[in-house]
């Protein structure tokens, strides 16, 4: 009796697992297609106040400081591959590898590849990127 009750319970947190994945999946795909048609803004949307980002550069840099990376973006593009979607208790966390590719308005031209980790929070607002993290990858 108490093997199948402890199986019951473990069954049922199983299935609510996949279903909080699959909502946080969805809701990254939208964060992403955002941030794929104006990076800015979508961070300015989805990013938590305190958020902070280290680039492939090494350098930390605050939400403000971010956000100002990608005013400069005329056209972006990019795609991730490899994303695994873990969420422990109220944090998930997302990574990958990102193909980025752009060009800013001063006509420099960016493209490359990065393996990236981002940790989302939820809010009362929804669920916001309290940190990302690239480090490049060499072509």
């Amino acid at each position: 009796m108490k093997k199948t009750l402890a199986l019951l319970v473990f069954l049922f947190s199983a299935s609510f697992a996949n279903a909080q994945t699959t909502e946080f999946k969805t809701f990254f795909e939208k964060y992403f297609k955002t941030f794929q048609t104006n990076p800015a803004n979508a961070i300015r949307q989805y990013a938590d106040t305190d958020y902070l980002f280290v680039g492939g550069d090494g350098v930390w840099r605050n939400l403000d400081e971010t956000i100002k990376i990608f005013e400069g973006v005329k056209s972006y593009n990019a795609r991730n591959e490899n994303v695994q979607y873990r969420l422990f208790g109220k944090t998930a966390i997302v990574t990958g590898i990102i193909f980025h590719g752009g060009t800013y308005q001063n006509g420099a031209e960016v493209s490359y590849k990065s393996v990236f980790t981002y940790v989302f929070v939820p809010t009362k607002d929804g669920w916001k990127q309290a940190s990302a993290q690239h480090l490049d990858l060499k072509p």
